[in-house]
């Protein structure tokens, strides 16, 4: 929304729309489950919560980014019991099967504009974890397109909450959080403790 009226303000004469993010155009991506992964030695179990969570100067919670607190979180809400995986975009590579990967070495610009191949790997980390926790808007959006049930703590922009507001201001059916398995959290403490209510909210 901001952007849009940035550029009704300084383009006037242009035919400006507000458009919701491309990534929604990927569309549903329901009943997905793990792609094979690169090596049997590589066997990864799914965990209850899956964090994806940012490691740039974007990031809102880079004191809470570690195993340490969020175990602490558990340890204190009594949930010692659930398990969790800290991921960032770039571990993607390590989730799925680059069966054509030598055709494109020294070619990297190619593997990053796979758009196909991103979404597959994108699919397979998600794949790995019952609930997300995520600071990344695209990783906001990959958890709804695959309707997992997740939990997004919005960065230092808003860029989240701003987006999804644009995309769902036009449906009543998106806003509902209950039957579309989400929540948004003011910090990780409180995105820890939804994700763990909902592992017995939807009996995962």
């Amino acid at each position: 929304q901001d952007s849009f009226e940035l550029a009704k303000k300084y383009y006037p004469y242009v035919d400006n729309r507000l458009m919701p993010d491309i990534a929604f155009q990927v569309g549903p991506i329901i009943d997905v489950d793990r792609y094979p992964l690169p090596k049997s030695n590589f066997e990864v179990k799914k965990v209850d919560i899956l964090l994806l969570l940012r490691s740039d100067k974007e990031s809102a919670l880079k004191d809470q980014r570690s195993s340490i607190f969020i175990q602490n979180r558990l340890n204190f809400i009594g949930r010692e019991d659930v398990t969790f995986r800290i991921v960032d975009w770039k571990d993607r590579y390590n989730y799925f099967y680059h069966s054509g990967i030598f055709a494109f070495q020294n070619k990297a610009q190619k593997i990053e504009f796979d758009f196909d191949l991103r979404i597959s790997e994108a699919i397979s980390l998600y794949s790995t974890g019952k609930i997300i926790i995520t600071d990344r808007l695209h990783g906001s959006i990959f958890s709804f397109l695959m309707y997992k049930p997740h939990v997004f703590v919005d960065q230092i922009y808003k860029k989240i909450e701003k987006t999804r507001e644009v995309a769902f201001n036009s449906s009543q059916a998106c806003g509902d959080k209950m039957n579309l398995m989400y929540e948004s959290a003011k910090d990780l403490n409180e995105g820890i403790d939804l994700a763990v209510s909902f592992l017995d909210r939807y009996y995962l």
